[in-house]
């Protein structure tokens, strides 16, 4: 009798603590998903208003392109990229366009992008350097590459730097980067006369580049511009740059380690 008494008494704490932990845990605020957009801010509104009366305003478009982007909404910015794009087709709205596929990881969109960029400016050579850099980045860091795949980016790269050299032969960027995608090439190579022909290819283009540098150099000091900054590490070096995992592959004397000419995240000027 006293027995049944006493749980009498302590069943209703044991129902509690058998349910309060799932009850807390079903109360906890869920987070949003990571793939779902977040709501529109007011100035994405209004500048969907202001576009609808007047969509001929580039930078407009590109400021709701990433506002879009940053919320989440990549479909929305892609769309309003190529709306600015049908406004105004030049090259400043493409390489937009081609850094936003580069940011979202879509490489082959960015490169044909960036090429139509190039093709828009037929005398320019810096198009065609700038669609050089990309395909260098992607053979250089992409680590998942297969060695059929690297070689190939490396190609073209190489063809890319030609195009450029092609628009002027004293393109020192070109040069420099046909330079190093050559000695990539030759980090490739099984065969070893190949191997030596690519190295020497690159040699020249590096005496080259370095020749025309130091040209560069000289000019601007006789018209009294402050000197250049100091060169990078020479061949060898500790801080000579190298080609993820391969052997180095050697920049040296005046010609700078490379970098790109536009980053993916870059602002661009469509003034």
């Amino acid at each position: 009798m006293a027995l049944r008494s006493l749980t009498r008494l302590i069943a209703p704490f044991i129902v509690a603590l058998v349910i309060a932990p799932a009850s807390a845990q079903q109360a906890q605020p869920r987070d949003p998903r990571s793939d779902v957009p977040r709501p529109a801010s007011a100035r994405e509104t209004a500048l969907q208003s202001a576009l609808a009366s007047d969509p001929g305003v580039i930078a407009n478009w590109l400021e709701l392109a990433r506002l879009q982007e940053q919320r989440g909404a990549v479909g929305d910015a892609e769309e309003a990229l190529k709306s600015a794009l049908a406004q105004k087709g030049d090259a400043s709205v493409l390489r937009a366009l081609a850094q936003f596929y580069g940011r979202t990881g879509q490489f082959d969109k960015a490169v044909a992008t960036l090429e139509d960029a190039a093709a828009q400016n037929p005398t320019d050579p810096s198009g065609h350097q700038v669609v050089a850099t990309y395909y260098w980045e992607k053979a250089q860091k992409d680590t998942s590459l297969s060695r059929e795949d690297k070689l190939r980016y490396v190609d073209a790269g190489i063809g890319a730097t030609e195009r450029a050299i092609a628009i002027n032969g004293d393109y020192i960027e070109a040069l420099t980067y046909k330079n190093i995608l050559l000695r990539m090439k030759a980090n490739l190579e099984s065969d070893a006369v190949r191997r030596d022909s690519l190295i020497a290819e690159a040699d020249q283009l590096r005496n080259r580049a370095m020749e025309l540098q130091k040209a560069r150099s000289a000019g601007r000091t006789a018209i009294g511009a402050p000197p250049p900054p100091p060169p990078p590490p020479p061949p060898g070096s500790p801080d000579a740059m190298v080609s993820g995992g391969m052997a180095p592959v050697r920049v040296g004397g005046n010609i700078k380690t490379p970098t790109k000419m536009f980053k993916r995240s870059d602002a661009i000027d469509t003034r």
